[in-house]
């Protein structure tokens, strides 16, 4: 395949990935503004409630994440009959540990909520956003895992539709449900729960059908929940713990990052928080060319094709370092014109063009940590490593340096905010120097 050809066959893998994850952060964002409209109360318990749900969400990922490595090597080896053992076993490991979500959940409820704020208003209706939207939770877990799947597969067109069908699913219904529309009485946040709800079983659902219609690699049978061999068991446990282990890491971790950049003030919350939604939008093209390269360097190592392996994961390093160079110069650009849109003060507004900026010169060596570590590296089989590098970087480097440029040597914020460069650093001559070894490539299930 020549470089043009392998461009356009990247493009046509990384597009639908990064259209799902923009469509996913748009929902987030309707979510978000619609129930605003109906008050400041209402918002914050919704944020509240969707705490739990971010947690159960990051341990799904993770054995999403390690069911793609493995079925994307598989793919490679041609071994389709195991691609269904390895889908069949993680359908399941992630419903009893959905079960197990919804079970404390439902359980308390009430104690989760208080965990982040004892008003009794924001209490009461977390609550019921809570116990409506946990019955979703079974559904989420089944589409991530067959999401996957389908991209290990170069399929990345079906869980975009299927995105795309929730999305405007759950706008209709938002809109309908919490505000009183077609003759519904105005429900608030139960009316925003259940239009999650709903919008998340019928993305299930659009999923398994065209599964069952078209993709019949991954349309299971009932065989294909037992009887899987022992060192597909050891191969799958293998790749989905330290993926599992990272995200639960990861996840700790930024939550630690918000807490200690809130603590800093109001306005320092502030600005971060409109900086993350931006960053957020950037770092999708990161995690589409991430999934991207897992694919496709896993196809190859799980053939046997280990040149060819190394040869294609050049090649997306040099697309990653023009795209992430695009992408930096446009975050530099834009950074004054962003800030003015919001509605927040002088000093807000500075602090975001400054932290933009400082972002933005950062910008391609994330992305490029981002696109060995999740794709190159786990792809290759690599998971454990990267697991490692990953919560040693941000735990023994980035957040100790934030806590002492922040609370000791009391640093202006956006320098605070400079210092998870240090921890970059670090990960990116440790990923490169791994790279060089070719000790990443590997045969999960050999």
């Amino acid at each position: 395949m020549n470089k043009k050809s392998f461009n356009r066959y990247l493009f046509s893998l990384t597009l639908p990935i990064v259209l799902q994850n923009l469509i996913t952060t748009g929902l987030n964002l309707l979510d978000t503004f619609m129930i605003g409209l109906v008050g400041e109360t209402e918002l914050a318990a919704v944020g509240i409630a969707n705490q739990f749900y971010f947690l159960f969400s990051l341990f799904i990922f993770g054995i999403a994440g390690g069911t793609g490595v493995l079925i994307a090597q598989l793919w490679g080896g041609q071994d389709k009959q195991s691609i269904k053992k390895v889908l069949g076993r993680s359908l399941i490991t992630a419903t009893l540990l959905t079960g197990v979500f919804i079970l404390l959940g439902s359980s308390f409820t009430e104690q989760i909520i208080k965990l982040f704020n004892k008003d009794l208003d924001i209490v009461s209706n977390g609550v019921q956003y809570l116990n409506i939207t946990l019955w979703g939770y079974f559904f989420t877990s089944v589409s991530f895992v067959l999401a996957s799947a389908l991209r290990s597969i170069n399929n990345t067109k079906i869980p975009m539709y299927g995105s795309l069908f929730g999305l405007v699913i759950n706008g209709a219904l938002n809109y309908i449900l919490i505000f009183g529309r077609l003759g519904f009485s105005p429900m608030f946040v139960q009316g925003a729960a259940l239009a999650t709800l709903i919008a998340r079983i019928l993305e299930c659902l659009i999923l398994v059908y065209f599964i069952y219609r078209f993709v019949p690699e991954l349309a299971l049978s009932f065989n294909d929940f037992t009887g899987m061999q022992k060192n597909m068991k050891k191969a799958l446990k293998k790749v989905t713990y330290p993926v599992l282990f990272n995200e639960a890491c990861w996840g700790i971790g930024m939550v630690t990052y918000v807490g200690l950049y809130a603590r800093l003030g109001t306005q320092a919350a502030a600005s971060m928080q409109i900086c993350s939604t931006i960053m957020n939008l950037f770092m999708v093209v990161a995690f589409g060319l991430a999934y991207s390269a897992l694919v496709v360097v896993g196809n190859e190592v799980g053939a046997g094709n280990l040149d060819r392996a190394m040869e294609v994961s050049r090649k997306i390093r040099t697309m990653a370092v023009k795209v992430s160079v695009f992408l930096s110069i446009l975050l530099f650009v834009i950074a004054g014109p962003v800030a003015m849109i919001f509605n927040v003060s002088l000093t807000v507004k500075n602090m975001v063009i400054s932290i933009l900026k400082i972002y933005s010169l950062m910008l391609p060596l994330r992305m490029m940590n981002m696109i060995m570590i999740v794709g190159v590296h786990r792809g290759g089989g690599d998971a454990l490593y990267s697991t490692v590098l990953q919560g040693s970087a941000m735990w023994v480097v980035g957040i100790p340096l934030t806590f002492l440029m922040g609370y000791v040597f009391k640093m202006p914020f956006p320098l605070v905010v400079g210092t998870v460069f240090v921890e970059e650093v670090v990960k990116g001559i440790l990923i490169q120097k791994r790279y060089r070894s070719n000790k990443w490539m590997r045969v999960v299930f050999a």
